[in-house]
């Protein structure tokens, strides 16, 4: 699978040629829209340098995280569940599975960072940023 792919392969591997390549191709398997899947391997992977190659793939994974959730919250809303009874069991179900596998300390600063994010507008869909 490609995850396990990424994550087995170390910088150094994925930076010395095949393995690059076959990252680059992984990569565009993970993602779904034609458009950035080539702006993302042709335009900044291929002239990334390994310190920022992490960066890039969290940030993908990132992306592919949120589109699978946006997808389970509309599919649950056209099943008819109001968005306050949605947000309140998402972040149950998410914030007990990442206690369970990082541990309370993870969860505390995941939590106490997201006022700041609140305040800062990151949650707001229709903020525009300059």
């Amino acid at each position: 699978m490609a995850g396990d792919l990424v994550a087995a392969l170390t910088l150094s591997e994925i930076w010395s040629g095949k393995q690059f390549q076959l990252l680059v191709r992984e990569v565009k398997l993970l993602t779904r829209d034609k458009e950035w899947t080539a702006y993302l391997s042709e335009t900044r992977m291929l002239h990334e340098t390994p310190e920022n190659l992490d960066a890039l793939i969290r940030e993908e994974k990132q992306r592919v995280a949120v589109e699978f959730i946006q997808e389970a919250w509309n599919s649950a809303l056209r099943e008819g569940i109001e968005p306050s009874i949605l947000a309140d069991s998402g972040l149950r179900a998410i914030l007990t599975q990442f206690y369970a596998h990082d541990g309370e300390k993870a969860v505390v600063e995941l939590i106490d960072g997201l006022s700041e994010k609140l305040r800062c507008g990151q949650f707001d869909a229709n903020r525009v940023l300059q």
